[in-house]
This record gives C-alpha cells, structure tokens and sequence, in this order.
C-alpha cells in the first residue's frame, strides 16, 4: 500500500479512536471526524463508506493479524500455547480492543476471533473425542468457544486488569472442565 494512503488512514484511524472513547459511535459524523483529521470529506470516502465502514474495516485489520498469527504458529503449538500467543496478541492491542469491545457491538469482535480459531481448535478436540460425532464435537466447541469469548469481553472490558497467563489458566480449567462433563454425560 502506498505510504500516503496509509498514512492517511493512519490520521483517520487515530482521530476516529479519540471520538470514539468520547461518544458514542452512532453520534460520530463524517464531518467531525474529516475536520479533526484536517482532511476533506471526499478523502475520506475514498477510503471508507461511512463511520461504520472505518470501524469494520479496522475490526477486520485486527483480525487479519491474529489470522496470520495463527497461520504462522498454529502448527507449532498446541492449544494452550496457542491461546497464551492469541491473549498476549490482543493485550497488545490493548486500548484499541478495549474500545471495540466496549461498543455496542463488542462482543462480536471476540466472537469473530474464536471462529477464526475454529479451523485449528477442531482437529485438537477431535482427537481429545475420538468416538464422538463431529456434530457433539462441534456443539461442544460452539459452547467453549462463547463462553471463553464471553470471558475475553468481560476481561476486555474491565481493562484487561488481570494478566493473560491468570485469563488463559481460567478459560482453560473452565473448557477442561466442560470437556470432562460432556464425555461424562455423553457415555450414559
């Protein structure tokens, strides 16, 4: 991408973020946003829609990374190594996830980033359930993976105050713990 475009996006995105951790995103406008960032309203839109074309956009940003973050360690590391790599990723982002996931639509966000684990987490759990159908087994992820994105929001929106290794170590008891309850439950 060509160093201006992104520095132009860069002035957008960082003005767009101020306005955002002030106000709610529905009364954010274009203009504001345009005269804050001392550009026009037709460089904007040259990059973005509107107020919540900037927003997707930028969620998707954040989650190419932990695609490619996934895509260049997933092989390497189980699960656990994997989600300690993923909740340092999005500590990282820190403010930024923050505020996304303070926003009407936060959840989605996490929710977003555990079906993006969803290709690499199956395999694993299929082979912790052999016996199991692939359907239990993706019920069974379904609710793992809600539950920790629930988590992951309830972490997110409180500051990220307790660390990612105390974070990791719940979500993995919890989703241990449901895994012995559904082999339990599923041999009766």
């Amino acid at each position: 991408m060509d160093a201006r475009i992104r520095y132009t996006r860069e002035v957008i995105k960082k003005e767009f973020f101020k306005l955002i951790k002030e106000k709610p995103l529905s009364q954010i406008t274009v203009k504001e946003l345009c005269v804050n960032a001392d550009i026009n309203r037709t460089t904007f839109y040259k990059h973005y829609k509107d107020i919540y074309d900037l927003l997707d956009q930028w969620e998707e940003e954040l989650l190419d990374e932990m695609r490619q973050m996934i895509k260049e360690h997933g092989e390497e590391k189980d699960i656990y190594d994997l989600l300690k790599i993923s909740l340092e990723k999005i500590k990282d982002f820190g403010d930024i996830w923050v505020t996304f996931s303070n926003l009407e639509k936060g959840d989605e966000l996490n929710t977003k980033m555990f079906q993006i684990w969803y290709d690499f987490a199956m395999p694993i759990l299929q082979k912790k359930l052999t016996g199991f159908s692939k359907t239990d087994v993706s019920y069974l992820y379904e609710y793992i993976s809600k539950g920790s994105s629930s988590l992951m929001g309830v972490w997110a929106k409180s500051g990220m105050k307790e660390s990612t290794e105390d974070l990791m170590k719940l979500m993995m008891n919890l989703n241990e713990g449901t895994i012995v309850a559904f082999k339990k439950q599923k041999r009766k």
